[in-house]
């Protein structure tokens, strides 16, 4: 049973425009907060809501309350948050489809600080990347249950890109485990959770509920069969766009997961291939326990160098030109005016300094990344490609117990 630790929510005195939430508190009548929480603050919801009625809880659900600037740029933009538009288009496209969050609901609540865009899902999922990996004493997965959290990633990721959208967040701690959210199942779960840790009420007066960690059965030590059991989603869609000239880059991702075309300021290439791109990134961070690249690279020019090595391709001059960022980095001949860095950054050869894969699982694994970052966004694999590369097929575990 797994124990994740959340920060401490960064909410000040000031509030920054954060919903000011209280024990017990109701939401559109119907959805209650209690006095417990397991996932606040920025980017996670609140927890732990429930549907009542007549006073009876019949389902836990989990709630993300906007900021009030967060509320307000999607005003100006006379549109939804991204996240619910990409539920709406999976709920029509993907009826009763799993791995993916249920959008319940969304509406407006106000407080002292003005209106907050308030997004209901049905599933209570917790990233695996805290409740997981950081719990493993190396800070890495075992192979096989690598294999079966990516491909279990792929399904939704695929649905979503069958809707239009990119997800524009693929990272670990957007792959979530689901939790069962029927209060038969969930409530043992709650009743071991420590009692309610609150700081108390400031000015403006609110309280700041200290986030709790739900817990749940699985563990790095899994072996084939328990991973055929893990229940992955892919979630928070609040970064999802549809390809257009409005696209954004999510820029609370990290520098090192950004893909060349976003540091070459290339919007038109903003589409489902970025995901491709962040997808290969996190297989490695969950075999290996290290980031592929920098987490803070020097700069820009020192990233694309490396991302040009590691790929052991350089840019095609025509899409170069089309960057917005073009005299920074290239000649006009179209060829980089850095140099490439050095360090060894071939993906066997860095797989294979690490002790926690086999020489068995290094080729393998590192086809598989590679083909995931490509620099040119249309030579990358499509997910359905990657879903039937070799490596990954491997995770696809049946559950029958006699087949691993």
């Amino acid at each position: 049973m797994s124990h994740g630790q959340f920060p401490p929510e960064p909410l000040s005195d000031a509030g920054f425009g954060y919903f000011p939430m209280s024990p017990s508190q109701t939401l559109k009548m119907i959805i209650t907060k209690s006095s417990e929480s397991w996932a606040g603050g920025p980017g996670r919801p609140y927890g732990r809501p429930h549907i009542q009625s007549n006073g009876i809880v019949t389902k836990y659900c989990v709630i993300k309350i906007l900021t009030v600037p967060a509320t307000d740029e999607h005003r100006a933009l006379r549109g939804l948050p991204p996240d619910v538009k990409a539920l709406h288009a999976l709920r029509d496209s993907q009826p009763g489809y799993h791995r993916l969050p249920t959008l319940l609901d969304h509406f407006s609540e106000s407080s002292i600080h003005g209106n907050h865009l308030c997004v209901v899902n049905w599933d209570i999922l917790l990233d695996i990347d805290t409740t997981l990996r950081l719990t493993a004493p190396d800070k890495y997965l075992r192979v096989h249950l690598v294999r079966q959290i990516i491909a279990s990633v792929t399904e939704p990721l695929m649905a979503l890109h069958q809707t239009g959208f990119f997800h524009g967040a693929v990272k670990p701690d957007n792959f979530s485990f689901y939790i069962f959210s029927q209060p038969e199942c969930l409530e043992p779960r709650l009743s071991e959770l420590p009692p309610m840790d609150s700081r108390p009420p400031s000015r403006p007066r609110y309280h700041i509920i200290i986030s709790q960690p739900i817990l749940h059965d699985n563990s790095w030590e899994d072996d084939h069969i328990a991973a055929s059991q893990y229940m992955v989603y892919l979630n928070n869609f609040g970064h999802a766009w549809r390809p257009s000239k409005n696209a954004k880059w999510y820029t609370g991702n990290p520098s090192s997961l950004g893909p060349p075309e976003v540091i070459l300021g290339l919007k038109a290439f903003l589409n489902q291939r970025v995901d491709v791109w962040m997808l290969g990134c996190p297989t490695f961070l969950l075999l290996t326990g290290e980031q592929l690249f920098t987490p803070e690279p020097q700069d820009d020019a020192d990233h694309l160098a490396r991302i040009m090595k590691l790929a052991g391709e350089t840019f095609d001059p025509a899409i170069c030109k089309e960057s917005t960022r073009h005299d920074e980095f290239f000649l006009a001949s179209g060829q980089p005016k850095f140099e490439l860095s050095d360090g060894n950054l071939i993906l066997e050869e860095r797989l294979c300094s690490l002790s926690c894969l086999s020489a068995d699982d290094v080729k393998p694994a590192a086809e598989f990344i590679a083909r995931c970052l490509k620099v040119e966004p249309a030579k990358r694999a499509p997910v359905r490609a990657l879903q039937e590369h070799d490596w990954l097929d491997v995770g696809y575990i049946c559950i029958c117990g006699y087949c691993v």
